[in-house]
């Protein structure tokens, strides 16, 4: 099993297949993720067709019990963003 991809991997791809630069490829990519964080944060979401869904999720606060003693620890409230694949996307991989 190989290890999992990383950004400078899709760096050297988007450069790669789309005939650029590495520094080119790395802006493009930078842009690419910071666009796509501004806007599923500042509206409801993102959508990108036939790839999958960035959303805001709210988790309320909770308490846990520790594995050590059993003690219950206060969790608080966070947000977190969270993506949902595209049946699209999921298919191929399943494959």
């Amino acid at each position: 099993m190989t290890a999992p991809a990383s950004r400078k991997d899709l760096i050297k791809y988007v450069a790669a297949e789309g005939h650029i630069t590495q520094a080119e490829a790395t802006q493009l990519v930078d842009l690419t993720l910071q666009g796509i964080v501004q806007l599923a944060t500042h509206n409801d979401g993102l959508t990108i067709r036939e790839f999958g869904r960035f959303e805001i999720r709210h988790r309320a606060p909770r308490v846990n019990r520790s594995g050590f003693g059993g003690k219950p620890t206060a969790i608080p409230p966070r947000t977190a963003l969270a993506f949902t694949a595209s049946p699209n996307l999921v298919q191929p991989v399943a494959e």
